[in-house]
C-alpha cells in the first residue's frame, strides 16, 4: 500500500531498509513481488519476480528492469528497479552493509542527479539542552535565517544539524557557534567523544586512566573501541565492591564506614591512586548509584561523583542522573570523558 501511494508522488527514489536475507521473516522480496504483479508491471506468474543471486559472478544480476546492489559484507544483495520513472530500491537493515552499500552504490548515482549542492555540517554538544542552545542562536546570530538547523538530542548529548546551499554560510555558523558554546561543543567533524579525548591526549602527549565503580568499565570499553588508545590509556580499575576500592585503590575502611563509597572524597581517592598506580598525568574516577535500587532520601538512585586529577589539579563533580540503570552508566561516562577532554585541552 504505501508503494503504491509514493509511486504517485512523482518521486525520483524510494529506498527501504530491512526485511533482506534468507530468513522466514524477511518479506521485503515477497512485498515487492506482489506490488510488481499488482501494478501488472510483470506477467502474471506464480514463481517469484526476484530469482536467486549468482554466485558465480561478481556482475550484477538483471533481470527485466531488476538489478541487484551487491552488499560485499553481507549475504543479502540490494534490490533496485524502475517503474514509471521512479528509482525503488531495497537495501538490507544491517547498519553496516545499509551504509558500505549508500556510500558505492547509490549516494555516486544520486550526486549526478543534484542541481543545486546542498553543504551539511554536524556538531556534537554536551552539557546544554537543545532549547538553550537554540535560544542562544536565535539570540547572537543573524545567519539563523539563512541556514537550516536541527536540533537532535540523546543520551549523549545533543547534535546540531547544520546545512545550507551557501558553503560560507555554513563555515560562519560553526566559527560563531564554538565561540558561543565554547566547551559545550566537543566535536565539529562528527567524531565520538571517545575519539576526541584520544586525539587531543595523543597530539599533547598526554597519559591517562581510569577508576570505574558504577559504570563497571563501560568508559574504558569506549576508550579502547579507538585505534591509538594504547599509545596514550594506560589502564583502568573497575572496584565495584568497597573491598575492591579499599584492596586495589587504597580507599581507606574508615572513610567507606563514615560518608560510604557514593561520596565526594572517595570518588577523589579513587582518582588519585588511580593516577599512582598506573602513573599518568590525568585519572578520572565514577563512583554512584546506578539503580533501580541502591538508593536512599540522601543519595538517591542517580547520584554520581566523578573525580579528576591532574600533577596540579584535583576536581569533584556532582550529578543526579535519574532511575535508569543504563542511561546512567552511558550518562555518567560522557560527562566523564568530558571532563577529562576539557581538562587536558586546558593543560
Amino acid at each position: 500500500n504505501t508503494l503504491e501511494y509514493l509511486i504517485t508522488q512523482n518521486l525520483d527514489y524510494i529506498i527501504t531498509t530491512g526485511g533482506l536475507g534468507p530468513t522466514k521473516d524477511d518479506k521485503t522480496k515477497d512485498a515487492f513481488n506482489d506490488f510488481l504483479l499488482s501494478i501488472k508491471t510483470f506477467k502474471s506468474t506464480k514463481e517469484n519476480i526476484f530469482p536467486k543471486k549468482n554466485t558465480n559472478t561478481n556482475t550484477k544480476l538483471h533481470v527485466g528492469n531488476i538489478k541487484y546492489v551487491e552488499n560485499k559484507l553481507g549475504t543479502a544483495d540490494g534490490i533496485w528497479f524502475n517503474h514509471l520513472g521512479t528509482n525503488i530500491i531495497a537495501l538490507p537493515g544491517v547498519p553496516d552493509e545499509m551504509k558500505m552499500m549508500m556510500r558505492k552504490s547509490l549516494l555516486p548515482n544520486f550526486k549526478n542527479k543534484v542541481k543545486k549542492s546542498k553543504f551539511t555540517r554536524l556538531i556534537k554538544t554536551i552539557g546544554i539542552s537543545e532549547s538553550k542552545i537554540e535560544k542562544v542562536i536565535l539570540k547572537n546570530c543573524n545567519l539563523a535565517d539563512m541556514v537550516n538547523i536541527g536540533y537532535y538530542p540523546s543520551y549523549y548529548g545533543v547534535r546540531v544539524s547544520l546545512s545550507s546551499h551557501n558553503k560560507k554560510n555554513i563555515d560562519d555558523m560553526v566559527n560563531l557557534l564554538r565561540k558561543i558554546l565554547n566547551d559545550n561543543i566537543y566535536s565539529i567533524k562528527n567524531e565520538k567523544l571517545e575519539e576526541v579525548v584520544v586525539r587531543i591526549a595523543l597530539k599533547r602527549n598526554f597519559t591517562f586512566s581510569f577508576a570505574e565503580s558504577c559504570t563497571g568499565g563501560l568508559m574504558s570499553n569506549r576508550i579502547t573501541n579507538v585505534s591509538g588508545s594504547s599509545k596514550v590509556f594506560r589502564g583502568s580499575i573497575v572496584s565495584y565492591s568497597n573491598q575492591s576500592k579499599t584492596d586495589f585503590l587504597n580507599v581507606d575502611v574508615s572513610l567507606l564506614k563514615s560518608l560510604g563509597a557514593v561520596s565526594e572524597k572517595t570518588a577523589i581517592t579513587m582518582a588519585k591512586n588511580a593516577a599512582l598506580s598506573f602513573r599518568t598525568d590525568y585519572a578520572v574516577s565514577i563512583t554512584g548509584i546506578a539503580g533501580p535500587a541502591g538508593g536512599t532520601p540522601e543519595k538517591p538512585v542517580g547520584l554520581v561523583y566523578i573525580a579528576l586529577v591532574s600533577k596540579n589539579k584535583s576536581i569533584v563533580h556532582k550529578y543526579n542522573f535519574g532511575k535508569t540503570r543504563e542511561i546512567n552508566k552511558i550518562k555518567a561516562s560522557q560527562q566523564a570523558l568530558n571532563l577529562l577532554r576539557i581538562m587536558m585541552k586546558n593543560g
